[in-house]
């Protein structure tokens, strides 16, 4: 009897090792692909890259003594988005473009004079920043957004010296602090990672006056617009 019982616990011990071993192999895959899905955490992950061009239009400025006009031109925006939900969400932007600030005077009857006494090449670098926040999906898969936020526009003239009448003033780049407001939507092209975006942008600013001590100095608020339209690529 004592034969028969030591028989039948070493048969159920070789039994609960085969059955220990088979469940090593069995989960030991499981293990190692759960293992391969919990990746670290991508800054990139669900956000989008996009690089566009944008027509640049600004209204004028004016005080009682001198009107501050821009000049059009076209520009190169690259910008960064990430969302983590429909209302919360971001953007930074870069943005370039080069155009002429001139400057006219009025004449006795209050009228503004045709030909500009001053006039300023300048380059114009963007960097802002934007509250996000994403509209529900609209027809054909178009993506609804909009921003608002805050940055900085760098005004580098391309000549330290600018002939104002029978002046000849010296000028130098300048900051200012900007709001940024707009709206667009997305439309994907190819499944959710590539397309195209439209996107209207307004930027509230000071008038530059290239710190040159008064004249071209007009001190007063203007608003740049921008329609852009941009490539993005969503990782």
């Amino acid at each position: 009897m004592k034969q028969y019982t030591s028989h039948f616990q070493i048969r159920a011990f070789q039994i609960a090792i085969c059955v220990l071993l088979l469940c090593y192999i069995g989960l030991k895959p499981a293990a190692a692909q759960q293992k391969e899905k919990k990746k670290p955490y991508s800054f990139l992950k669900g956000a989008d890259v996009s690089a566009g061009v944008f027509g640049q239009f600004t209204h004028p400025s004016a005080n009682a003594t001198l009107r501050q006009g821009t000049s059009l031109s076209s520009g190169a925006l690259f910008s960064l988005h990430k969302s983590y939900h429909w209302w919360l969400g971001y953007d930074v932007n870069y943005g370039y473009t080069r155009f002429n600030e001139h400057y006219e005077t009025y004449n006795g009857n209050g009228q503004v004079n045709k030909t500009p006494f001053a006039e300023v090449q300048t380059n114009m670098n963007e960097i802002t920043a934007a509250y996000l926040v994403k509209g529900p999906r609209l027809p054909f898969g178009l993506k609804p957004y909009g921003e608002g936020g805050l940055g900085a526009l760098i005004f580098s003239p391309t000549n330290g010296v600018v002939h104002a009448g029978i002046e000849t003033l010296n000028i130098s780049g300048q900051t200012r602090f900007a709001g940024l407001y707009g709206a667009g939507v997305d439309m994907p092209l190819i499944a959710d990672h590539l397309g195209a975006r439209f996107e209207y942008r307004n930027l509230w600013y000071m008038a530059p006056g290239f710190h040159n001590g008064g004249p071209l100095v007009s001190n007063r608020p203007t608003v740049t617009q921008e329609p852009v339209i941009s490539v993005y690529y969503k990782f």
